[in-house]
């Protein structure tokens, strides 16, 4: 494997991409993490996905090893940061070459915002628990609803983050909250190793500019560019997400007409942990058709 983290400057923001197996012969697929986690975690979530092709983890803006601009905390973070901004750091790397995309959550909402910003370049889209307006529920909406207090919220959000940051084992147990199979998350082999890289990057990031990212996002809506969108497109999303509600995918599908979706009964916003082989097994059918 050869791994490489590049730094993209784009609209103001450093945007990191880790490029993995380049020599690899396969098609390029860029995959974007969740909100308040890191791109190290794909290796953890996803390894026998990746593990022989040609993949790319693009950092969110504000999320270590990303940086945001000096000012970032009293700046706006307009929706075409994750459309136009994410493509221009991924042009960056692998230039005009097609690509599929894969997010899950604020991953997911990116990629979707990605594949109506280039539809000529993306050739197939995998959006897991995604959404396409960013109001958010449950322990993360918590967090969102303390970030954007006026006057008090930014270091309210940051406190809550802050201590989101403490300790792996917080994190493990505060992260069950998103789903409704906790039992079968906390028994995932890769739930610690997650947490453990989940605190390591909080540390290393600026949780004020992640406070000001939560509160930002909350008026993001994406749904007018949604019907751009050309690529096959995937929708995995648990019917009892606590995070982002099962009908965000509803409401997706019915902007993005030919896009397929996965509906796991009774699951959570954390799929790959919580569902087993009821996610594994699509997703890897899935990859196999687009990959032809």
């Amino acid at each position: 494997m050869t791994d490489s983290l590049r730094h993209i400057d784009v609209h103001g923001h450093r945007i990191a991409i880790a490029s993995h197996n380049a020599d690899a012969d396969s098609p390029p697929l860029v995959v974007i993490h969740g909100v308040s986690l890191s791109l190290n975690v794909w290796p953890h979530a996803l390894h026998h996905t990746l593990r022989h092709r040609r993949w790319y983890a693009v950092g969110l803006p504000a999320h270590f090893p990303s940086q945001p601009p000096p000012g970032f905390n009293d700046q706006p973070m307009p929706p075409s940061l994750f459309g136009h901004g994410l493509l221009e750091a991924i042009r960056a790397v692998i230039g005009e070459e097609s690509f599929t995309v894969m997010g899950h959550s604020t991953g997911g909402y990116s990629a979707l915002a990605i594949a109506a910003e280039a539809p000529d370049q993306v050739r197939a889209v995998c959006a897991i628990s995604p959404f396409a307006q960013g109001r958010w529920r449950g322990i993360i909406g918590l967090l969102q609803f303390l970030a954007r207090i006026p006057g008090i919220g930014p270091g309210l959000g940051a406190a809550g983050l802050w201590l989101l940051a403490r300790h792996a084992m917080i994190a493990r147990v505060v992260t069950l909250f998103a789903t409704t199979r906790p039992r079968a998350y906390w028994a995932w082999p890769p739930a610690a190793d997650i947490a453990r890289v989940m605190v390591a990057d909080l540390r290393r990031g600026s949780v004020r500019a992640l406070a000001h990212f939560f509160d930002e996002i909350h008026d993001h809506d994406i749904r007018s560019a949604l019907g751009a969108i050309t690529a096959p497109t995937l929708l995995i999303h648990g019917t009892a997400d606590p995070i982002v509600p099962f009908d965000q995918s509803l409401l997706i599908q019915r902007f993005v007409p030919h896009a397929e979706l996965l509906r796991l009964n009774g699951i959570g916003h954390m799929p790959f942990g919580e569902a087993g082989d009821d996610y594994a097994q699509p997703l890897e059918e899935w990859f196999d058709r687009v990959d032809a």
